[in-house]
């Protein structure tokens, strides 16, 4: 098993649509300037998904807080992950415990630490491929299928995930445990925290009778309402609305702004 070194924060399918041959215009907010990328070299970091390990303690906290928080339909699927995320730190303890003079420590410690760079960005790609389809969509009828073959968890299931694994929200919601009890427990675990946060919400829409799908040609909103009328809902959106959309994204970026061409990321810079 080779290391994946440069780890992506942001999905390469995510990207392709604006890329030219695997190349892609990107303006960084800092330092306030635009370059010219090939998808590997942009949204990414050194090893961003290694695991850490977990004392025996901790462990037994996050087991309690997935028992208690996540609803009955996700709870395995929780524990599931909390096992994956834990397993190179169980790993590490049987080895430091084995007497056998036979086992090759050198040998086993080097292929731990390989799991532990790769295990999660394996993991990744694979919830990340639950949004395949759903980056196909490009019709009301397309949305409309979204029901069908029990896709509908899956699709939610992706949109909550890279929500809640965005830098972004990461910074957000560990803010409150800032100088607590529990600040580096929160930042040695949020992966686990975001994932079973994002199932449970998915859990959540998934199932709500309120909830309405409006697709403007390549993306997904999802709205809730009190009436039941058109749970799908097709828009075209006008040159006016893809401006408002992306100042929006630019304001609210926090490292990267990417585009087909430069130009348009000049013209949002100088707004």
């Amino acid at each position: 098993m080779s290391i994946v070194k440069r780890q992506h924060y942001v999905w390469r399918h995510y990207l392709r649509p604006w890329a030219d041959n695997e190349s892609i215009w990107a303006y960084l907010k800092e330092p306030n300037k635009i370059i010219k990328s090939d998808l590997m070299g942009v949204a990414q970091e050194r090893y961003f998904y290694k695991l850490v390990d977990f004392t025996d303690a901790e462990e037994n906290f996050l087991e309690k807080y997935i028992e208690h928080s996540s609803p009955q339909l996700v709870k395995d699927l929780n524990f599931d992950f909390l096992r994956l995320f834990t397993s190179t730190s169980k790993l590490k303890k049987a080895l430091d415990a084995t007497t056998n003079p036979a086992v090759d420590k050198e040998k086993y410690i080097e292929e731990i630490r390989k799991l532990e760079i790769n295990l999660m960005e394996v993991g990744h790609g694979k919830m990340e491929a639950l949004g395949q389809k759903l980056l196909t969509y490009r019709s009301l009828n397309d949305l409309k299928t979204i029901e069908q073959d029990d896709y509908l968890f899956d699709a939610i299931m992706f949109l909550c995930f890279q929500y809640f694994r965005t830098k972004s929200m990461r910074k957000s919601a560990l803010k409150s445990f800032v100088g607590g009890k529990y600040e580096e427990l929160a930042n040695k675990s949020w992966n686990i925290l975001s994932y079973v946060t994002a199932t449970t919400l998915a859990k959540n829409v998934s199932l709500d009778p309120k909830i309405k799908f409006i697709s403007p040609n390549h993306a997904l909103a999802i709205h809730f309402r009190d009436d039941q009328m058109e749970k799908y809902v097709n828009k075209v959106a006008d040159d006016a609305l893809v401006n408002y959309l992306n100042e929006k994204v630019f304001d609210n970026a926090d490292y990267f702004v990417f585009a087909d061409n430069e130009e348009i990321l000049k013209q949002i810079n100088i707004k």
